[in-house]
């Protein structure tokens, strides 16, 4: 069975690696996905090629989260306006159903 630890510690890695592009980001959060991952092992819980099944696959994992990430968020339609009526103060959510 891969581990679950290495598939959430290296797609956290490769994503947060991709997002922010400095080379401490990515040797600090590589480096975290390797401290999980050697931590299974030591602690007995996954055999060696249980952690790498799992590194692999959180690795991919993260790479497909990268190509597919929505560039375009649901708050890019929508606004919030404050109004003003006879009756008294309040706010208005508009959504743009169109784009």
């Amino acid at each position: 069975m891969p581990s679950d630890h290495s598939i959430l510690a290296w797609s956290f890695a490769r994503v947060v690696g991709a997002q922010y592009n400095g080379i401490v980001t990515r040797v600090l959060v590589y480096s975290l996905a390797t401290t999980v991952s050697a931590s299974r092992v030591m602690a007995r819980e996954h055999f060696p090629s249980d952690v790498f099944v799992g590194a692999a696959l959180g690795y991919g994992i993260g790479g497909y989260v990268i190509r597919h990430r929505s560039t375009e968020s649901a708050w890019n339609h929508m606004s919030v306006s404050q109004v003003h009526t006879p009756n008294g103060n309040g706010f208005q959510l508009t959504y743009n159903f169109a784009n």
